[in-house]
């Protein structure tokens, strides 16, 4: 009895999967943690009220402090041998911004690909972001990814973002 306890114990305690996404035309590829949903439109117009907000997004709250997006943008142009510019042009671009700090970015491996990692912290109208975006290149395309989290619970959430972006896959 006491087996069968302590073996429904920990599977009651054992940490939900995480769910496997795929995006435009399986292009793109990473684990979803548990309790995140899809953004609805809504959501994603209110968290990035831009022309160009992103395409998907994911959240675990209704308060939307915690998210993923990912945007995928088609142009013949776009080759793999122009990773390091296209970074470093995305840089500059952010870099450049009133209440932008950027903490690292340069060129990574994720998964025998390379991308290019910008981590930044920017001050919004409501409260701090921590920003851990990821740029990828194939031939024709670009894919944005980004996990992003308010200041105030980055430090309890980075460790589960960092592993979502470590599942990243282009193809």
């Amino acid at each position: 009895m006491r087996r069968i306890l302590f073996f429904l114990l920990l599977f009651l305690a054992a940490p939900a999967a995480a769910e496997p996404v795929r995006l435009f035309d399986n292009v793109l590829s990473f684990d979803l943690p548990p309790a995140f949903r899809p953004m609805t439109a809504a959501d994603i117009a209110k968290k990035y009220p831009t022309q160009n907000p992103p395409q998907h997004g994911y959240t675990d709250s209704d308060n939307l402090i915690v998210t993923l997006v990912a945007t995928r943008n088609v142009n013949p142009g776009h080759t793999p041998d122009k990773l390091k510019a296209f970074g470093e042009a995305i840089h500059r671009s952010i870099s450049g911004r009133a209440g932008i700090t950027m903490h690292r970015h340069g060129v990574t491996s994720i998964g025998g690909a390379e991308w290019y990692a910008l981590d930044f912290a920017a001050e919004t109208a409501n409260e701090p972001v921590e920003n851990r975006l990821r740029v990828g290149i194939r031939q024709g395309y670009v894919v944005i990814f980004s996990v992003n989290a308010t200041t105030r619970v980055f430090p309890q959430r980075e460790a589960e973002l960092l592993r979502v972006l470590e599942t990243l896959k282009l193809d």
